[in-house]
């Protein structure tokens, strides 16, 4: 579990995360733009998401959905790595 400590208090505190849960479709071409619906949880803490390294525009539709738009990449098939930023870093690849 990712945790915070406060050294000076003695106190550490798990840190609940944004996660994906599931994408439709789970499959795209890569040639355009293409929106696709994620479902998960804690979306309301996101400050940017990437998808294979490229920025991606998203709208948070709720706390467990949100709107992504995969960016262009002629040059990518096959699976690609999502990742998940808040104002604390990195929250999570999927």
């Amino acid at each position: 579990p990712n945790t915070e400590c406060d050294i000076e208090r003695h106190v550490c505190v798990e840190i609940q995360l944004p996660q994906i849960d599931s994408i439709s479709p789970s499959s795209v071409a890569r040639s355009s733009e293409v929106a696709v619906d994620v479902t998960g949880r804690r979306f309301s803490e996101l400050t940017q998401v990437t998808v294979a390294g490229v920025n991606a525009q998203f709208q948070v539709l709720s706390d467990t959905t949100m709107r992504l738009k995969v960016p262009v990449s002629p040059m990518a098939c096959g699976p690609t790595t999502i990742q998940l930023y808040t104002a604390k870093g990195l929250a999570n690849t999927d």
